[in-house]
């Protein structure tokens, strides 16, 4: 019987063996910055509410024309503090979207828009968005199912949100990353 290309091809490649998971914690999700690019900034992480995306004593680098909603993205949030000495605060957050319902409840002419999460008359379907950060204190490092959240804010539209938003984390600031790969810092 003549052998196929197929049956050739299996008959020349090694077994495959299946690979054990190994920890891998110095690959990183977000990219490491040696320089902040223009028209971005940093923020210094204070926790482990985004590990491991993001660990204590980094620098998050964030992108200030980047302010579009987008699902499980990490941001700068502004909000509104009173202890603050210019009215306002920011933190690093996750946003989050899910459906719901944007309208006026019907006879509440008194009344502002709002959402609802179920059908209902004088509304109409949307995308309600919301943020939160976590605190670790109740799980350790990282957001442990049992973490508490220490910020949360929403629900928003999209539009809404976005004005809310600094900008999108898009990397990690480490000022030495060029000289580590290199080997180290090298004085002439």
């Amino acid at each position: 019987m003549p052998r196929t290309h197929a049956a050739a091809s299996a008959a020349t490649l090694p077994a495959i063996l299946p690979t054990p998971f190994e920890h891998q914690p110095e690959l990183r999700v977000l990219p490491v910055f040696d320089e902040v690019p223009t028209g971005h900034m940093t923020m210094r992480v204070e926790d482990e509410s985004f590990h491991p995306h993001l660990r204590r004593g980094e620098f998050a680098v964030i992108d200030l024309e980047d302010r579009e909603p987008a699902h499980r993205e990490i941001f700068l949030f502004a909000f509104a503090d009173w202890k603050a000495e210019r009215g306002y605060a920011h933190a690093l957050v996750e946003a989050r979207s899910r459906p719901a319902y944007y309208g006026r409840p019907k006879g509440w002419a008194d009344c502002g828009p709002g959402f609802c999460f179920g059908p209902a008359e004088g509304f109409e379907p949307c995308r309600a968005w919301s943020v939160a950060s976590w605190s670790t204190a109740a799980g350790g490092g990282g957001r442990a199912p049992d973490g508490v959240a220490r910020l949360a804010d929403g629900p928003f539209r999209a539009d809404a949100l976005a004005r809310k938003l600094v900008g999108r984390v898009v990397g990690v600031f480490v000022p030495m990353a060029r000289e580590a790969r290199m080997g180290g810092h090298h004085h002439g």
